[in-house]
């Protein structure tokens, strides 16, 4: 399954870029990526580039500070962001991950806006294909591993779109 095949019809915004840390996010809204397109649905999954360097109340704040200009450039989009998943490598920074995780939880959700924490939803995977979920380096998932989370957030973004 792919973004698009996932998506689309919700007229989703894919600003995915690899490498990307919640400052990259700020500049590149801030600076007309989201200002020619409003969509429907925005799913939000920043934050674990951040965790090498930053500490959990920084990465919280830049969390912050990309939904709020999100509302700014498009305060009728419906947004589910999802926590920060694990990271199945020695110094994976679980610490970190887990207190960005533990505050972005307390957000309050309403009709527009929903939280998942991710990582709670892949450590019910099935512990013994695991591994099929992330690739070698242990961070990234594996196409599986982003077929999974699309099964966990669909019923999310389902109840986010009624009405559309």
């Amino acid at each position: 399954i792919t973004f698009h095949e996932e998506y689309d019809r919700y007229d989703a915004a894919n600003f995915g870029v690899s490498g990307d840390k919640t400052q990259n996010v700020i500049w590149r809204l801030e600076n007309g990526e989201l200002d020619h397109k409003k969509p429907k649905a925005i799913v939000l999954m920043i934050g674990t580039n951040n965790s090498a360097s930053d500490k959990p109340a920084e990465i919280v704040d830049g969390i912050l500070t990309i939904l709020k200009v999100i509302r700014k450039k498009s305060p009728d989009s419906k947004i589910l962001l999802l926590g920060i998943y694990p990271r199945i490598k020695v110094g994976s920074r679980m610490d970190v991950i887990t207190a960005v995780n533990k505050d972005l939880a307390k957000i309050p959700t309403g009709k527009s806006f929903k939280y998942i924490d991710i990582s709670k939803a892949i450590k019910n995977f099935d512990i013994q294909k695991f591994g099929e979920y992330y690739l070698v380096d242990g961070l990234h998932l594996s196409p599986r591993g982003y077929k999974k989370i699309a099964e966990i957030i669909r019923p999310t973004v389902t109840e986010l779109m009624k009405g559309y």
